[in-house]
């Protein structure tokens, strides 16, 4: 059963994160095309894009949010290891657990108050003074950003505790050639 919904979500979690890393690629591209742009029209032409500034934070803040959910999939964030690799194996397993649980638990309260955010400037109809642009939209980037780093939290947690009990299960039984489905 455990094996099962590792399976599940490990799948959700990478469709969810291909697909934010297709659109952080396509955020990435367009937003030096902005850059690019608006640093070649300020230049040559002497034009003044008051909104480039704004929407290119917005893409930054959208490309890093929606980015750390993608970075923890494939294991492309920052891990302290030295110390780590000296304890034993189950400790190592364990430690993990209580780690990603402490990223779980952060993630979800991250998510939450972000999400206060989002719905206090939805109710209040607050926009940027610039351009105008309702601000639920740039915290509706984050909220989900924060929701899909929850999402691959959880399912990297899940994954650790499975191999915590399938590890415990092979020290009980002697068992380290198969996961145990068969005894």
């Amino acid at each position: 059963m455990i094996q099962k919904i590792d399976s599940i979500g490990t799948a959700i979690n990478r469709w969810v994160a291909g697909s934010l890393a297709a659109v952080v690629a396509f955020l990435l591209v367009f937003w030096t095309f902005l850059i690019t742009a608006g640093l070649t029209g300020r230049a040559f032409l002497g034009w003044s894009w008051l909104f480039l500034e704004e929407y290119t934070a917005y893409f930054m803040l959208a490309s890093g949010c929606l980015g750390f959910a993608y970075a923890a999939r494939v294991g492309a964030h920052v891990r302290v290891t030295v110390a780590v690799m000296r304890l034993p194996k189950r400790a190592r397993l364990v430690l993990e657990c209580i780690v990603l649980a402490v990223c779980v638990w952060w993630a979800v309260m991250l998510t939450q108050k972000i999400n206060g955010w989002f719905l206090q400037a939805a109710a209040s109809g607050a926009a940027s003074l610039e351009t105008g642009t309702p601000q639920w939209i740039p915290y509706l980037i984050l909220v989900i950003g924060c929701a899909s780093l929850v999402l691959a939290a959880l399912v990297l947690f899940l994954h650790a505790v499975h191999v915590v009990i399938q590890a415990g299960h092979q020290e009980r039984t002697g068992d380290r050639g198969n996961d145990g489905a068969e005894s």
